[in-house]
This record gives C-alpha cells, sequence and structure tokens, in this order.
C-alpha cells in the first residue's frame, strides 16, 4: 500500500501455505477466519480513521469494517465468490448485510465472477443476475464505468479476459465516488487488475446540491437491455413511429415530441439511475469563485478524499 492509498480490499490475498494473510509492519489487516483459506480482507494505513472489524457479518471470504472519520461511518466490505458454485452463500451474507446496515454509507468491492452489461460484460450469466438483484433491491450503485477487463489471463494459448471485479456503493455515498478505474500498473503479475478511485467527503450538504451536468440519468450505469426492451414496449404501444412528420402542423408536431419524451424517459427511468437524487443542476457559466461571492466566503478548504 504505497503512495496515497489509505485502504485496499483484497480478494484471494497470498496466504503462502497457511490459511490466513501475514501482518505487514506499518499496516492494519482485518480479516475473518471461519474455517476455510481467506479470500477476502482488508488492509489499512493507521491514522485514516477508526476502524472496527465486524464479525457479525464477516466470514473468510466477505471481510466488513466500520470506519468512522469525522462525524461520518462508512461501512466498507471486501467480497469473493468463487466462480462455480458459490460454496459459503457468500451472496445471501451480503444481501443479509445491506439490509441489516441500511441507509448508512456502504462501500463493498471485490472478485463475484458475475457478468452483466451494467458492469461493461459483453454478455451476462447466472451469478451476473443475481448480483444485479442484489443490488437493486437494496439501492446500491454499480462504480464500474468503461470496458477495460479487470481479469487477463491465456489459456491453452488463447487470451481470456473478463470484467468481474465490481465496486458498488450505497446511493448516499455514489456522489462522493470520482476516478473510479482499472489500474493496470498497480499489480502488473497478477492475473486481476487494480482497481482504484477516491473518495471526497469535503462538499458540505449544502454545496452538494449543485453539480457540473445537466443530464438527469447515470447512463454510465444503465441496463441497456432494459432500456431497449422498454423503449421497443412503449413505442409499440403508442405507435410513434408510425406517424408521417411530414403532414403534421405545428401543434401535432410538438405532441409527437412530447409523447416521445415521455416514451424515453419511462425506458431511462426503468433501466437506470436518477443522477444525484434531490440535487440541482448547476449551469455551465456558475463558477468557484461566483460560488464564494454567494456565499460571503473567503475561500475553499482543501479537499479531504480517502482512496
Amino acid at each position: 500500500m504505497a503512495g496515497d492509498y489509505d485502504i485496499a480490499l483484497i480478494s484471494e490475498p497470498y496466504v503462502g501455505s497457511g490459511d490466513q494473510v501475514k501482518s505487514v509492519i506499518g499496516i492494519d489487516t482485518y480479516q475473518f477466519f471461519t474455517g476455510s483459506r481467506i479470500k477476502a480482507c482488508i488492509l489499512a494505513k493507521p491514522g485514516c480513521g477508526s476502524i472496527l472489524g465486524l464479525s457479525q457479518f464477516s466470514t473468510s471470504n466477505f471481510c466488513v469494517i466500520k470506519l468512522t472519520t469525522g462525524n461520518r461511518n462508512i461501512y466498507i466490505a471486501s467480497i469473493y465468490v468463487e466462480p462455480g458454485r458459490d460454496e459459503l452463500a457468500t451472496l445471501d451474507k451480503l444481501d443479509v448485510f445491506l439490509k441489516d446496515t441500511g441507509d448508512v454509507h456502504k462501500i463493498v468491492g471485490g472478485d463475484l465472477n458475475g457478468w452483466h452489461p451494467t458492469w461493461g460484460s459483453g454478455k451476462t450469466n447466472l451469478r451476473g443476475n443475481e448480483i444485479i438483484d442484489i443490488i437493486q433491491s437494496n439501492d446500491m450503485y454499480v462504480c464500474n464505468v468503461g470496458n477495460v477487463p479487470t481479469f487477463e489471463t491465456v489459456t491453452h494459448g488463447r487470451d481470456r479476459s473478463s470484467i468481474i471485479d465490481l465496486t458498488f456503493v450505497s446511493g448516499s455515498i455514489i456522489d462522493y465516488i470520482s476516478e473510479w478505474r482499472v489500474n493496470l500498473n498497480i499489480c502488473p503479475t497478477s492475473q486481476h487488475n487494480a482497481i482504484d478511485y477516491c473518495i471526497d467527503f469535503n462538499t458540505t450538504d449544502t454545496t452538494h446540491t449543485h453539480q457540473n451536468s445537466t443530464f438527469l440519468y447515470k447512463s454510465n450505469k444503465a441496463c441497456w437491455p432494459i432500456f431497449k426492451d422498454k423503449l421497443h414496449t412503449h413505442m409499440t404501444l403508442t405507435n410513434i413511429l408510425e406517424q408521417n412528420i411530414s403532414i403534421l402542423n405545428v401543434d401535432d408536431l410538438d405532441q409527437v415530441i412530447s409523447e416521445l419524451t415521455n416514451v424515453i424517459h419511462s425506458a431511462c427511468r426503468a433501466s437506470m439511475h436518477v443522477k444525484g437524487r434531490g440535487t440541482k443542476p448547476k449551469a455551465p457559466w456558475w463558477t468557484e469563485e461566483l460560488e464564494t461571492i454567494k456565499r460571503g466566503s473567503g475561500g475553499f478548504a482543501p479537499p479531504a478524499s480517502c482512496c
């Protein structure tokens, strides 16, 4: 954990000839041995906050801690689920953890061995559908963006790659996550590529009501098969595409545009989350200087970030 990294969520950590991760000087290790080899743990630098391990949720495959920084509590979980059968019922334990912790800030990351277009996979498997059901039923948001593989290997002379390492967070914290990326340089000897991101809590509840974007939906986290299905269904029911717009007058054309807009909104609401619930869009010309003048403040505090 060199550089600016404060906390690391590790899947399938090296344990040598034993079953548990060896301690490292200067790093706090959180793991919960429940009879099988440790496959999920969390490493943290002292000083990033007060950390408490939560054994009531944790197993060898699922490591949960509570990080307290300032007056804020964040539940952080490292997870590993086997590619075939979920041997330790880890997905069930994940669902219980998410439901029992309610509306508190939560971050979950790890190797879940699931494929789904929501996080960039070209196809879906049963595990991917199971994960999506858990995420959507617990108000969690997938942070993965792009289609850079998180797993790469060569088998029988053929390259294999997939996106099976995920980061998802509670709706209460999604707008604080930034700079999520697959970092190809951190673990070059591993079959899995590292993921890094930052958490910035510098923005207060008042300033947080502004965004740089005027877009309503989080399209980078959309489930496009659902969007396509809903769009096709609504288009068929309304017969919008059957109309000959070349013969419409201004009022009729406005009506068609309104109906089409409503159809698109309906498909978006069914397949993606609304950006920053309770937030207001920020005008493109609004600057930090104008925000400072408005608030009568002499400046801005430096960012407090964790990554």
